[in-house]
């Protein structure tokens, strides 16, 4: 196998190392002395089948834990290539958007916590600019902020920290579509 992580690779060589270990100490340990005056071996198949077999399944148990670290390795490659982008804006790509629609403006706006919105306007002070309006997008978190005559779109993590994230509207198309079809 060509594993990328250490560990991953380790744990598929031992795996292979007892299925081997197996095979030998099944025949070491199964082989009986059963000559009186001469030395004569014969195999206990039961026992060495018994060896064989649980040293197999062991040695696969390794291997399927180095496959489970080596794709979660790989996961982990893809999902930092893939958030991430070198100016530290959050891209998503739009097919992996999560939607809820939502009908009227009235419901998106009393679904918007209080502490996210002065979360927007901290952000938005902090850069020095003044929030003119806040409108929730049919998205989760994702918020339309008008500041001097510019719209942007920015991204809360709810209620679980004060981080806002400023987002590229092109990455959603969603969110262009629906701000369209309102005018806005």
């Amino acid at each position: 196998m060509n594993y990328k992580n250490k560990v991953a690779t380790a744990l598929f060589y031992i795996g292979i190392g007892q299925m081997i270990a197996g095979l030998i100490i099944g025949f070491v340990v199964a082989g009986e002395n059963i000559g009186t005056y001469a030395v004569r071996y014969e195999i206990s198949w039961g026992l060495f089948l018994l060896i064989l077999v649980s040293c197999f399944i062991a040695g696969m148990i390794l291997i399927g834990f180095a496959e489970l670290i080596e794709k979660q390795h790989e996961n982990n490659n893809l999902l930092t290539k893939l958030i991430v982008s070198t100016n530290g804006e959050v891209e998503i790509a739009a097919s992996r958007e999560s939607v809820i629609s939502i009908d009227n403006k009235e419901d998106r706006q009393e679904d918007m916590e209080a502490n996210e919105l002065t979360n927007i306007h901290e952000y938005f002070k902090e850069r020095n600019k003044v929030v003119d309006d806040v409108i929730a997008t049919p998205s989760n978190h994702k918020y339309l902020v008008k500041s001097l005559g510019e719209t942007y779109l920015v991204q809360t993590d709810g209620v679980y920290s004060n981080k806002v994230t400023k987002l590229k509207l092109s990455s959603y198309p969603s969110i262009e579509k629906w701000m369209k079809e309102n005018e806005m």
